[in-house]
């Protein structure tokens, strides 16, 4: 089953944003570990979510860039395998990912 996390890439922006999700315990106990450490304020940097939540923040990010280009932008408008998190060009062009209501799967 996979888990849906919201990993923030800036500690003092709430919308820059990776959204990923993993599939192992493996994956997730890697993911946590790399993560899940506190800013000065005492937030977590990773934020586990619901499937449905993951699509929304999607979804309202493509409705952001559309009605206010100049201050949108910084959030991803896909899910990425938490493998793939920093090969973000390659996923579109890479055979063994189709993208698949707003998350990238693997064929």
């Amino acid at each position: 089953m996979r888990k849906y996390y919201k990993i923030y890439t800036q500690e003092n922006y709430t919308n820059v944003y990776d959204l990923v999700y993993v599939k192992t315990a493996f994956d997730e106990i890697q993911l946590l570990n790399q993560y899940d450490n506190m800013d000065k304020n005492g937030n977590s940097n990773c934020v586990k979510l619901t499937r449905a939540q993951a699509i929304n923040n999607c979804i309202q990010e493509k409705k952001r860039r559309k009605d206010d280009p100049e201050f949108s932008g910084f959030a991803p408008i896909t899910i990425r395998p938490h493998s793939c998190l920093y090969c973000r060009e390659s996923l579109p062009s890479n055979p063994h990912f189709i993208l698949k209501n707003y998350i990238w799967q693997e064929i």
